[in-house]
């Protein structure tokens, strides 16, 4: 296993493209995390999400790579008050994440205080009039997880799909 993605960057490099829109600057940003490789020569892309949502652009990102034929893995953190060592690794391959009603989720926020919401059902903080980006808010659209339907791993077995047998122990992953 190997670490490739976007945080490999040179940090000058990585800073000029934060809030870029070219091609390059995407794939690069939105590069998986790093690369699995089997001892058949196999290979998956995974990519260690520590968040309730993913960007649009990332998530887009990740569906090419899928679209031609990669098979890229997204790594979750279940994000819970409990200390690091007992929290929850777990997975999704890309085309079957699945997402929480964005309506649904905002609304349990005060109307005036809700960021909008685009054609496509993305939160789209930009759309609002009000919204100015941070250090660290670009306000790029996302869109929240459904965590219910992602699949739980356990440390004390190989990551296994459709009998395929991964062994990640050792990762970064794994701690």
């Amino acid at each position: 296993m190997e670490r490739y993605g976007g945080e490999s960057i040179a940090p000058v490099v990585s800073a000029r493209i934060r809030r870029s829109n070219d091609p390059g600057a995407q794939l690069l940003r939105h590069s998986p995390d790093g690369v699995l490789c089997r001892t058949d020569e196999r290979v998956v892309l995974w990519d260690a999400k520590a968040a309730k949502a993913i960007e649009r652009d990332a998530y887009e990102s990740y569906l090419k790579y899928h679209a031609i034929g990669h098979r890229v893995v997204l790594f979750f953190k279940r994000l819970k008050s409990v200390p690091l060592a007992n929290q929850q690794l777990l997975w999704q391959d890309i085309q079957e994440l699945q997402f929480i009603d964005s309506y649904a989720r905002l609304s349990r926020y005060d109307p005036a205080r809700r960021w909008p919401i685009d054609e496509d059902g993305w939160v789209a903080p930009r759309q609002n009039p009000d919204f100015r980006p941070t250090e660290d808010y670009s306000g790029t659209p996302f869109r929240y997880i459904d965590f219910s339907k992602l699949v739980i791993w356990s440390r004390q077995q190989p990551f296994t799909v459709n009998g395929e047998r991964w062994a990640l122990l050792g990762s970064p992953l794994s701690e």
